[in-house]
């Protein structure tokens, strides 16, 4: 069809989810994280909202309902919460099932603390950051923005982002199968290598 555009997002990674649905807080579902990681999602999603807080035996979540949490990589985590706005810092150090996650905001102590790690899931068009203190405490972030999937902190598929212009001519040369390079919020890296070595670059930036 004259002057139809399409672009198409593949994932070959694999269905099944990793939500820790036994309950064994003693599972090692981080073997394979990292800082940048967990930096990377945490950064490139925005508004993520708190759904579990378990807090000396005491579910706490409900108390956080409409509360967005922002995380930027030099470390500020920002809050809102209708008209109230709380701003803190966050911090990451360590690597696989021993992560360390320094949370200090001011306004809401029930965050603040140092959390384990527990898991990183990106599955189905959703976002998990999953995180423990002594296997009892839980803090689990949840986002509906992902792209790609992660098990335990590492990617389970490879990612394709197939391009196709129908029209017009001068667009032919995106249509191509190409690998992402790196993405945020606002930006998506891409990069496609032909059979005889020539590489392409393409990035698509959000204004």
């Amino acid at each position: 069809m004259s002057g139809v555009s399409t672009v198409t997002i593949d994932d070959d990674s694999n269905d099944d989810s990793n939500d820790d649905s036994s309950g064994n807080d003693n599972d090692d579902d981080c073997n394979s994280c990292t800082v940048e990681q967990l930096t990377e999602v945490l950064t490139a999603c925005e508004d993520w909202f708190v759904d579990k807080l378990e807090r000396n035996d005491n579910d706490l979540e409900d108390n956080f309902t409409g509360y967005d949490f922002n995380f930027t990589a030099d470390g500020v985590v920002t809050v809102t919460a209708g008209m109230d706005s709380y701003s803190g810092t966050w911090e990451a150090s360590g690597s696989g099932n021993n992560i360390q996650v320094v949370l200090t905001i001011s306004g809401l102590s029930d965050f603040e603390d140092t959390w384990t790690l527990h898991e990183i899931e990106l599955y189905n068009g959703e976002s998990k950051v999953d995180m423990r203190i002594n296997g009892e405490d839980r803090l689990r972030f949840k986002n509906g923005c992902t792209l790609g999937n992660f098990d335990g902190g590492q990617t389970t598929g490879e990612i394709d982002f197939n391009i196709f212009f129908a029209s017009p001519e001068n667009f032919s040369e995106l249509s191509d199968d190409w690998n992402i390079v790196s993405y945020s919020a606002t930006k998506i890296e891409l990069i496609d290598e032909s059979s005889d070595g020539e590489i392409d670059l393409l990035t698509f930036e959000k204004q």
